[in-house]
């Protein structure tokens, strides 16, 4: 049987992050493989910290809109 699962390690053992069906005695042969840690020195994950990031752009999505708006117009295609 092989089975992919999370699992945490706590205290130096792996604790699973959802339920496996084991049998008490059994060995088992092990492949880990580390998940990416995100690299905040606060401890945020990694999306809330760039959420709100264009929040001060108006300026630049108004200019990009008003460019967009203004190629629309003009017509894009190119004559036949």
């Amino acid at each position: 049987m092989l089975k992919t699962i999370k699992a945490r390690c706590v205290n130096g053992a792996l604790v699973p992050l959802e339920p496996v069906e084991l049998i008490e005695g059994d060995e088992y042969l092990m492949t880990l493989d580390a998940l990416p840690v995100p690299s905040s020195t606060d401890g945020a994950r990694p999306g809330p910290s760039t959420a709100g990031a264009w929040q001060d752009e108006d300026e630049y999505w108004e200019a990009t809109k008003r460019m967009l708006y203004e190629a629309r117009s003009a017509g894009s295609r190119f004559p036949n």
